[in-house]
């Protein structure tokens, strides 16, 4: 009898630090995760600024006709369409620069 609680308490004793391990090593990969989510949602908010700002910067705003314009957004639709696997945050930025040059 006196065994079995024994095996009892170090089971109980050995579950106790298991989880309070898993516990911890929980809280610093969420710790992490949330890190680099913050640090890649800032980069895509930059580069969604340079690739609006290069339509108006590049000195494209007078440069591009209406041809061109639609030729950029078909190839823009091909890498950021949310149908194929991309952004539709991006997709929307690139068509919203690029209807200041359709009619």
């Amino acid at each position: 009898m006196q065994d079995s609680l024994t095996e009892a308490q170090r089971a109980h004793a050995k579950m106790v630090v298991t989880l309070t391990e898993t516990m911890r090593e929980n809280t610093l990969l969420t710790t992490d995760r949330d890190m680099w989510k913050t640090r890649a949602q800032r980069y895509e908010l930059r580069e969604e600024e340079r690739e609006a700002q290069t339509l108006e910067i590049g000195g494209l705003a007078g440069a591009i006709t209406e041809d061109e314009a639609n030729a950029i957004r078909k190839a823009m639709a091909r890498l950021h369409h949310p149908d194929l696997g991309g952004n539709s945050d991006r997709m929307k930025a690139w068509n919203a620069a690029l209807d200041k040059f359709s009619k």
